[in-house]
């Protein structure tokens, strides 16, 4: 390994997938900090992290941004073109794969002087993780990680037709359970029908929930639901296809009791970083349908009915 790709792979190491147009050591992570001092005990390579305004004898900075990752179904002929695009400079460009340089054949392809990367009929061979290295005479920059990765869903366990029985007027729960692996996730989608086709979507009234796991809640169930089969299925948006679950037999049976007292039936937990969005759910059952509130004292949320 020469001097220069002994640097590059300090950079992968060290460098988390960012620009290394660095202009004050202060401004750098703990990495980055140790890769400069490795450059510079070594005596060599001091150019990559070259101090100075402005642009000119700089390292490129990659001004391209990617997807932290892109999904593709393996069992269909995909295209992909990504472009790579950075400044300062007469700039060359070089892609690697799982840390290792792309050559080209017959699926991939890229133009070492504009930085695009072309790849045709994607496959399981070229599901991994990339990025792009710009160079030039003062240095190199690599951009952020990403991977190209398969867009799937399995199909349900096969089993036997369930019984399912609720009381009239109160809490009926319908698990959405053994649910196929379904990728990417923001686009696989929970869906419940009625009967044994897949045209027939449970409308969700005020007296229903969906839960963020996938299972339908009636807050109070009325005999009009029973009597019918129901069943969950997922979708994925990406490759366009419906996985159906297993029929289960719902039975309603009489009650005397018209009023039902609040129940706490579902709330869920939700873990994100500052800045990002987050969903919290909960649920109550009754008879009538409670009215739930949400409350927040000192970090803590908790809804209740009101």
């Amino acid at each position: 390994m020469n001097w220069d790709e002994y640097i590059e792979r300090v950079w992968i190491l060290f460098g988390n997938g960012k620009s290394y147009l660095h202009h004050d050591l202060k401004t750098k992570t703990a990495m980055e900090n140790i890769a400069i001092i490795i450059v510079l005990l070594c005596g060599k390579g001091i150019t990559h992290f070259r101090k100075g305004a402005g642009h000119a004898g700089l390292p490129p900075m990659i001004t391209s941004e990617f997807e932290t990752e892109y999904f593709f179904p393996a069992a269909h002929s995909t295209s992909l073109t990504l472009q790579c695009q950075a400044e300062n400079g007469n700039i060359t460009y070089e892609w690697y794969k799982n840390f290792m340089k792309l050559e080209d054949n017959q699926r991939v392809t890229y133009d070492w002087d504009t930085g695009e990367i072309i790849f045709t009929n994607l496959s399981n061979e070229d599901f991994g993780m990339y990025y792009c290295l710009a160079k030039n005479e003062f240095g190199a920059s690599i951009s952020a990680f990403f991977n190209i990765s398969e867009t799937r869903i399995d199909s349900f366990p096969i089993f036997k037709e369930r019984d399912h029985t609720c009381q009239e007027f109160h809490y009926c729960k319908l698990s959405c359970s053994d649910k196929p692996f379904c990728v990417p996730k923001n686009n696989c989608r929970i869906e419940w029908k009625i009967g044994s086709g897949t045209s027939n979507n449970v409308d969700i009234k005020e007296n229903m929930e969906l839960d963020r796991e996938g299972n339908l809640h009636f807050l109070n169930i009325n005999q009009s639901y029973g009597a019918k089969n129901y069943y969950c299925g997922v979708w994925n948006e990406n490759e366009r296809i419906f996985r159906k679950g297993n029929l289960l037999n719902l039975d309603v049976k009489d009650s005397a009791d018209s009023f039902v007292p609040p129940r706490a039936v579902y709330q869920s937990g939700y873990k994100a970083f500052v800045g990002e969005n987050a969903t919290l759910q909960c649920i109550f059952s009754g008879n009538p349908v409670p009215k739930v509130t949400w409350q927040y004292q000192e970090w803590i949320s908790n809804c209740r009915e009101s």
